[in-house]
């Protein structure tokens, strides 16, 4: 983890020429309005278009993984993360990616871990489903060899402070 650095932003990514550029965009926006300093990183997996181009043009740190596979490429993102806070997110342009302060806030309050949800309303407390924190520290969960077998795993979650 690097000290300055608040937020990565990780998105795996194959063949999205189509919508790559957009997501960099709007998270690149995010940072400046709101002042954050964070890196955005496009763990590829394999695009034979033009996605790894454009991703690299609108400044974002570009890792190639070659293992195929969606779990594959976000591991390999998330191992170069250096934010105190991660967030992950497709990069297909489905997320609005202008939330992102809320989820954030919600961090900065105490929660480990925040979900979101792409269908907007309320739930049965009356919460925002857009955005919602699972559970505050200290949480047994986080270090339970049960549930997480798998070192690699294990440690990606246990690091990992934002998911989109």
């Amino acid at each position: 983890m690097d000290k300055n650095m608040e937020v990565s932003v990780v998105l795996p990514c194959l063949n999205e020429e189509e919508a790559i550029g957009a997501c960099l965009k709007k998270i690149k926006d995010v940072f400046a309005r709101e002042g954050i300093s964070g890196e955005i990183i496009v763990a590829d997996n394999g695009s034979v278009d033009n996605s790894r181009r454009i991703a690299e043009k609108e400044g974002a740190k570009v890792v190639l993984e070659h293992q195929r596979g969606y779990g594959a490429a976000y591991l390999r993102g998330l191992r170069e993360a250096k934010g105190k806070y991660i967030l992950i997110a497709d990069s297909d342009n489905t997320y609005d990616f202008y939330e992102l302060p809320k989820f954030i806030a919600l961090l900065k309050q105490g929660n480990d871990f925040v979900i979101g949800s792409r269908f907007k309303g309320k739930n049965q407390e009356g919460r925002d489903v857009l955005v919602a924190p699972l559970y505050r520290k200290p949480h047994p969960l986080l270090d339970d060899q049960a549930l997480f077998p798998y070192p690699a795993l294990r440690h990606t979650l246990r690091d990992a402070r934002l998911y989109l």
